[in-house]
C-alpha cells in the first residue's frame, strides 16, 4: 500500500505540518502533495525524507528572511498602500527565500514522489507540477493573490495552489497513493458583524467548502488547531509549539489500523 500525504495551504499555519511529520517519523510515506506553504514543507520533506532536516532548514531560512515578511505584512495593513499596488511582494523580493530553501534542486532529486499544485488564472484550473526546478514550482504555488506577484511558470502566470485546491488529496491519488493522509487546519470563521464584513467573508466560506470537498477524498484527516493568522510569521515557533501540544494524544497507529 502506497501512503500519500496531502498538505494544506495556510501561510505560517503550515509549520504545524512539520510537527505532524515528526509524529509520522518512521512511516513509509512515498507520495507528498502540497499547495502554497504545504508545497514548501512537502518539497523539503520530499527532498530529505527527514522531519528534523525539514524543521532545521525551514526555521533557519524563515528566521533569516523574517524582516522581509514583517515589512510587507505591516504595509498590507495600511489600506492606502494596497490601493496603489498590484501586489505587496514582488517576485525579486521573495525569490531569495525560496532559492535558499531549494537552490537548484529538481523534482528528480527528491526521495519521495512530489506534486506541487499551482493555479492557472488564464485557464482557470489547478495544475499539478511534477518536474522541473523545485524553486520555481513552489514559488508559483505560494503566490497568494493580491499579496505576492504572480510567478510565470511554463510561459503562463501562476498563483497560489490553494485558490482551487486547498488540500490536494485527489492529486496524491493521481500520483499513485492508495491511502492518503490529509493535514489541514480548523476553520474558525466568526459570524459577520455587518453587510460589509459579510462581503469579505464570502471568500473564506467558499474556501471552506472547497476544502471540505477535498478532505472527503482522504482516508485520514488530521486537523490542526492554530490560533494565529496565516500572516503571523513572527510567531512561527509558537505555531510549532501549539501543534506539538495538540498532537500529544495522537498515535501513529490511529492512522492505519
Amino acid at each position: 500500500m502506497r501512503i500519500g500525504l496531502a498538505l494544506e495551504a495556510g501561510g505560517v499555519k503550515g509549520v504545524a505540518h512539520i510537527a505532524l511529520l515528526e509524529k509520522l517519523e518512521g512511516m513509509d510515506i512515498e507520495i507528498v502533495t502540497g499547495s502554497s506553504i504545504g508545497a514548501v514543507i512537502g518539497a523539503l520533506f520530499a527532498l530529505s525524507g527527514d522531519s528534523k532536516t525539514v524543521k532545521k532548514k525551514f526555521f533557519s531560512t524563515l528566521k533569516k528572511y523574517l524582516p522581509v515578511f514583517r515589512d510587507k505584512i505591516r504595509k498590507s495593513e495600511t489600506p492606502w498602500f494596497s490601493l496603489f499596488q498590484k501586489s505587496l511582494v514582488k517576485v525579486e523580493e521573495i525569490y531569495p527565500f525560496f532559492k535558499d530553501l531549494f537552490d537548484r534542486k529538481r523534482f528528480s532529486d527528491c526521495k519521495k514522489k512530489l506534486g506541487v499544485v499551482v493555479f492557472d488564472p488564464v485557464e482557470e484550473e489547478s495544475i499539478l507540477v511534477t518536474e522541473g526546478f523545485l524553486v520555481d514550482a513552489v514559488l508559483a504555488s505560494s503566490s497568494v493573490p493580491g499579496f505576492f506577484e504572480p510567478f510565470w511558470l511554463g510561459g503562463a502566470p501562476s498563483l497560489d495552489g490553494g485558490v482551487l485546491c486547498p488540500v490536494p488529496v485527489r492529486e496524491a491519488r493521481t500520483l499513485g497513493a492508495d491511502f492518503v493522509i490529509a493535514s489541514a487546519f480548523e476553520d474558525n470563521i466568526p459570524p459577520p458583524t455587518d453587510h460589509v464584513d459579510m462581503l469579505f467573508k464570502l471568500a473564506d466560506w467558499k474556501g471552506k467548502l472547497l476544502k471540505e470537498e477535498d478532505m472527503k477524498l482522504a482516508d485520514c484527516v488530521i486537523t490542526h488547531r492554530v490560533s494565529f493568522d496565516w500572516t503571523d510569521f513572527e510567531n512561527y515557533r509558537e505555531v510549532y509549539k501549539e501543534a506539538k501540544v495538540n498532537l500529544e494524544s495522537f498515535e501513529v497507529k490511529q492512522v492505519i489500523g
